[in-house]
């Protein structure tokens, strides 16, 4: 292989060509980049572009509300949940002390109507429970969702409160205030 020196390149391999960049490349005015990256802040660095959408403000006082609504929420499937296992109970013992009003029919109903009714009303507030647990899951999912969404787009705010203008540092070995004006 053989190397030759050819004006405008470093070497050529004979047969392969070298690699050289258009004449226009090198004819681009410097002051026209200097303008383009020194002119208006762009999209990103704008104030527009970094205020945020308007489910973060809602999030950050919402959270609240919604952990609130969610401990209600709980606290109403318990109590109901109480109430049902109270009125079984109330079925059980009518069926302890009394078995004939606790026969059933074909279909798994109870013959007797007052115990059918017991029934009816610890299924119905099992039920009741069963809908306000859920109720209750979903909105700590919500309060959860607008937790992490206030993480993301957390604002530090000022560094020092509530004395913005004074700075305490500690570097090692020193210890400093600083005052800016």
């Amino acid at each position: 292989m053989e190397i030759n020196a050819v004006r405008g390149a470093r070497y050529e391999v004979r047969g392969i060509q070298p690699f050289r960049a258009p004449r226009t490349a090198h004819r681009t005015p410097w002051w026209l980049l200097a303008v383009l990256l020194a002119g208006a802040p762009l999209q990103a660095q704008s104030e527009a572009a970094r205020a945020n959408p308007w489910f973060v403000s809602v999030s950050h006082y919402g959270r609240w509300v919604a952990l609130a609504a969610a401990g209600g929420m709980l606290t109403e499937a318990a109590v109901r949940h109480g109430n049902a296992d109270r009125e079984y109970a109330n079925l059980v013992d009518l069926c302890r002390n009394s078995p004939p009003r606790c026969n059933k029919a074909t279909d798994g109903s109870y013959l007797d109507g007052e115990t059918e009714a017991l029934y009816q009303h610890s299924v119905a507030l099992d039920h009741d429970s069963r809908a306000w647990l859920l109720g209750g899951e979903l909105t700590i999912l919500t309060a959860g969702t607008m937790f992490v969404l206030d993480l993301v787009y957390h604002d530090d705010g000022p560094k020092n409160i509530p004395f913005s203008p004074f700075s305490i540092y500690a570097k090692r070995g020193q210890v400093g205030l600083t005052v800016r004006f």
